[in-house]
């Protein structure tokens, strides 16, 4: 787990996947203004959370499945989920890019994949 954000109410901490995903996304945006924006947004609503410890506006982070939400920057999404092990902490499990508003299942088993080597 990798320490991304200590705010004042949740650390937020990033899977290796979750890193690797950053990753990948932070080369794409090099090339693009909207990706720019996408990953700057997202990582404002990441440390407001952390800072506030409530979820604001419910059409950036939106509830997913079984536990986990999404943080949502026009088509970008990071997924988390509020830890049991880890207190005070959301661990992001991995970002993709979306062009649909419904979770695909690929993301989601990458969530419970993630989630599971975590907790257990």
């Amino acid at each position: 787990m990798i320490l991304f954000y200590q705010g004042k109410v949740f650390k937020v901490l990033l899977s290796k996947s979750a890193d690797k995903d950053l990753k990948k996304l932070s080369k794409k945006a090099i090339s693009s203004d909207q990706k720019k924006k996408d990953l700057a947004n997202l990582v404002l609503l990441m440390k407001k959370y952390a800072d506030d410890g409530e979820i604001i506006n419910t059409e950036k982070v939106k509830y997913e499945d079984d536990g986990f939400w999404a943080f949502k920057a026009y088509q970008t999404r990071a997924y988390f989920w509020i830890s049991r092990k880890h207190s005070n902490s959301i661990i992001i499990s991995n970002l993709s890019e979306k062009k649909k508003n419904r979770l695909c299942k690929e993301d989601r088993e990458k969530m419970k994949r993630v989630r599971t080597s975590v907790e257990d």
